[in-house]
């Protein structure tokens, strides 16, 4: 197993996400380095503001506003592959 560049994990203020918590599938909130826990509404204010790296504004089929990984061809870093913590 190939070793995640720490250098190219998404951040949020500054903090590596470290762990996403999920409800039928759905990333629901965002664990950070520092121990602290974002949920996706805080996130996003984030991404809004354009305090992160490694990750963009998308859309969902509603309308709604999502967080998305930016596309950098390293499967380790896709939010999808963060491990799933309570």
């Amino acid at each position: 197993m190939a070793q995640t560049n720490i250098s190219n994990m998404p951040t949020i203020g500054g903090k590596i996400i470290k762990g996403v918590s999920k409800s039928d599938g759905n990333i629901t909130a965002f664990h950070l380095s520092d121990g602290s826990k974002l949920d996706y509404n805080q996130a996003l204010s984030y991404v809004k503001s354009g305090n992160c790296t490694g990750l963009v504004l998308g859309g969902a089929r509603d309308g709604s506003e999502t967080i998305h990984g930016v596309a950098d061809g390293d499967p380790a870093n896709n939010l999808d592959s963060l491990p799933v913590m309570n």
